[in-house]
């Protein structure tokens, strides 16, 4: 990343120490330098002397030479050691062939469109982006509550995990998990010991939430139970001090000039606030306060979907409710993991969204080790990789 810094921010030729203190963002005072000097070597970056003579600085290769406007040799004048980037061009093509191996053909235009519209974007956080720190995907939670199954149902609980129809496996945990009489009970003993967990700073440090924190928006909605946002912020200090859900919220006019995370279906530290079933959605939402904050939440922006996937039913649904809500407000923008095009398009069809689509190493389609993907395209997203023509 500190290649690309200096190429965005130095402009013309400067200073050695200014190229320095870039580095060091990234690295320690001896690699800051060891690579400095690597890339003089290298000719990436080349040195000249500035030199002052009658109140004008002129350039120079040696300090033996005469200038020609005095004739005095240039080391006898007031100069500077001069630098200038050589590696621009290549920076850019190496950039542009990491996008183009990163994500599938098109997603480039998709991404430079989103760069150009963070300002009035959201990002919209779904189970994928927790799977990555250990956190169960929506469905997963559930598989939870098999080991209590009695054997002659397990048939039927296997069936309806299968069918991916949340509702029915619900009722089916319900009907034959003895220790489960209520959504109570599916809340605090199947999903709680499931989402409560404290990250070390090591595993916050490694995610890709910090990266996704850096956006800066101006809050970041999730339909995700756990408190990952909210410990790394608390680990980075990006500003999003205050946590929502529909229950606790307490008026837009209380948000002004305020960072926040709203979690949507509620969070594991309000149980009451957390949305099960599909009957927890309608009853919440068919409050018409509650309604009014949703569709303040959804209806002024465009969103940036991560971490959800189109064979998901239920998120289907919902994808549909915000495209509608916000059907005036621009594009609605989705990462994808390695996306089925037939998919998209029957999306597409419907709803106002742009896809990017990550391509992995792996043809697993549960795979969600794309770490370096989502990496890059929060630091693209930021202004933080290098693609201008030189």
């Amino acid at each position: 990343m500190s290649l690309n810094t200096i190429a965005i921010n130095i402009q013309g030729i400067s200073q050695k120490e200014q190229f320095l203190n870039y580095f060091r963002v990234y690295l320690n005072t001896c690699e800051a330098e060891k690579l400095f000097l690597e890339l003089i070597h290298e000719g990436l970056i080349q040195q000249s002397i500035q030199y002052e003579c009658y109140d004008e600085f002129h350039s120079a290769i040696v300090l033996q030479e005469n200038c020609k406007y005095c004739r005095k040799k240039i080391e006898e004048h007031e100069y500077y050691n001069m630098f200038e980037i050589k590696f621009k061009e290549a920076l850019r093509n190496y950039n542009m062939k990491l996008m183009n191996s990163y994500f599938k053909s098109g997603s480039d235009i998709v991404i430079r469109d989103l760069r150009n519209n963070m300002h009035r974007v959201i990002p919209f956080v779904g189970a994928g982006i927790s799977k990555a720190l250990g956190f169960p995907l929506w469905k997963e939670l559930f598989l939870y509550a098999r080991d209590d199954i009695p054997e002659k149902y397990v048939a039927v609980f296997d069936k309806r995990y299968e069918d991916g129809e949340i509702d029915k496996l619900i009722e089916c945990i319900l009907e034959f998990n003895p220790l489960i009489q209520d959504e109570k009970d599916l809340k605090s003993r199947i999903i709680k010991p499931q989402i409560v967990k404290k990250l070390t700073n090591e595993e916050i440090d490694n995610s890709i939430l910090p990266n996704l924190l850096s956006l800066d928006a101006e809050y970041i909605l999730t339909t995700n139970y756990d408190n990952t946002l909210e410990q790394c912020n608390k680990l980075k200090g990006n500003g999003y001090e205050i946590t929502n859900n529909i229950l606790n919220f307490e008026g837009f006019e209380n948000l002004v000039n305020q960072k926040y995370i709203f979690h949507l279906h509620g969070d594991i530290s309000q149980l009451d606030s957390m949305i099960v079933t599909t009957e927890d959605y309608e009853r919440l939402y068919s409050k018409e306060k509650n309604r009014r904050i949703l569709t303040g939440l959804i209806s002024k922006y465009s969103m940036l979907f991560l971490g959800f996937s189109m064979s998901d039913s239920y998120f289907s649904k919902e994808l549909k409710s915000i495209s509608d809500s916000n059907s005036g407000y621009g594009t609605n923008y989705m990462v994808l993991i390695d996306g089925d095009t037939s998919t998209e398009k029957k999306v597409l069809d419907s709803n106002n969204v742009k896809f990017i689509n990550i391509v992995t190493d792996s043809k697993n389609e549960d795979s969600f080790d794309v770490k370096t993907q989502y990496k890059f395209l929060f630091n693209f997203l930021c202004g933080n990789i290098f693609d201008k023509s030189v």
